[in-house]
């Protein structure tokens, strides 16, 4: 059973947020389950805990029960609150109080994420929104954030438009709009939203004061990548004027400018993430998957899914902008299969990745300076399939 929490109004804060954090100096993750099958069971939000000084990682707790089938998606931390995408049909979201021994309480009504099978969620720069990618749906949406920590009705949502033209040669994977992602830009002025099906990110206005997205489905401000592309994760760098893209279908990574005036994102510069002997795969879980630039600005790393066992590329970045450059440095092995998820944490020490496939997840010390990884520690999650890694000293959703 969940513990009960209390009901402390949020602070906004991503400070940790229970004992294991505060007393034991420990990072403490949730890590969401999806993608089930007879040997992999879902509605479970898993416990893990890693030391600072190591990387070991350890169960931290039971799993946590779910209401909703496939908790796959958790957000980063936000006054006590984490915020689940239940990638079910159709799709919900629902707010967790973190308690003081690391359980999770849900707390309010489910909400809707207006489509089916939500696969990403994020706070906007403000944490008072939650932005929700639909898959299935093709569509993203906004709800708002209550003072007690709650979900409260959608404000608004898009759904994107350009499926019927989609080249029949590509609906393996692009038969309609896929939305991936969605993620707000450091101004809160803008929001961006990776399309796989539709290979487009799009660029909306965002209106905070009533949680409104403000664009037409045809504005030239949208970035239309290689129609195969297949648009996944983006990040932004710290001033906001580069936008990074994580190709799944092509396995590249595009470095975008921004201009933040009129909203307009160009590519600049385009660089295949898998090694010569590696063909991409197109099929299902098999692409390019999670992307993260560290704190520094100077490192990407990028998820890769077609490689036996699965890969992190790690990318040099020069210049911003319209100037913008990456160089591909290496590849590190995540010890596993299918890596989906990845985080950086304390600050861009460590690296911790789900491996969905193989049901584990391991831990790597991040050389900030020579652009390596090393791995540090493993852990088998079995029965259970990771899907996304959230925490409080996580550096993104």
């Amino acid at each position: 059973a969940l513990r009960v929490c209390s009901g402390d109004m949020p602070d906004r804060s991503s400070a940790p947020s229970n004992e294991l954090e505060r007393d034991r100096g420990l990072h403490i993750f949730y890590v969401g389950t999806s993608f089930g099958d007879d040997s992999s069971p879902t509605r479970a939000i898993l416990r893990l805990s890693m030391s600072p000084d190591t990387g070991a990682l350890a169960a931290a707790g039971e799993p946590i029960p779910t209401a909703g089938i496939n908790p796959g998606w958790i957000s980063k931390h936000s006054g006590g609150f984490v915020y689940v995408a239940m990638e079910d049909d159709p799709g919900t979201i629902q707010s967790f109080k973190v308690c003081e021994d690391g359980n999770l309480e849900s707390v309010g009504s489910p909400v809707s994420s207006v489509g089916r099978h939500p696969c990403y969620c994020q706070l906007d720069a403000s944490g008072t929104y939650l932005l929700s990618a639909n898959y299935s749906e093709g569509s993203v949406s906004v709800a708002p954030v209550l003072p007690d920590g709650t979900l409260g009705p959608p404000t608004d949502s898009k759904h994107h438009q350009g499926g019927d033209l989609i080249d029949p040669a590509l609906h393996d994977r692009q038969q309609g709009a896929h939305a991936h992602c969605i993620i707000s830009h450091p101004s809160n002025r803008w929001v961006v939203a990776c399309d796989l099906g539709l290979s487009t990110v799009f660029v909306y206005g965002f209106d905070a004061r009533s949680g409104a997205l403000c664009g037409a489905a045809d504005d030239p401000r949208h970035l239309r990548a290689d129609p195969a592309a297949g648009c996944r994760h983006c990040c932004w760098d710290a001033s906001g004027t580069t936008l990074f893209i994580q190709n799944e279908l092509a396995c590249s990574v595009t470095a975008a400018s921004f201009d933040e005036r009129v909203g307009v994102l160009t590519a600049q510069h385009t660089i295949f993430a898998l090694p010569d002997a590696i063909k991409p795969d197109r099929a299902h879980h098999r692409g390019g998957s999670d992307l993260a630039l560290h704190p520094n600005g100077k490192l990407l790393f990028a998820g890769c899914r077609s490689a036996s066992p699965g890969l992190i590329a790690i990318f040099s970045v020069s210049g911003a902008g319209a100037a913008v450059r990456l160089a591909l440095l290496g590849h590190e092995s995540t010890h596993g299969e299918v890596p989906r998820n990845f985080k950086l944490v304390d600050g861009g020490r460590w690296l911790v990745v789900g491996n969905q496939e193989s049901k584990d997840v391991a831990s790597f010390e991040v050389d900030a300076v020579g652009g390596t990884l090393r791995f540090a520690s493993q852990l088998s999650t079995a029965p259970y399939k990771p899907c996304n890694i959230a925490g409080a000293s996580a550096l993104s959703a």
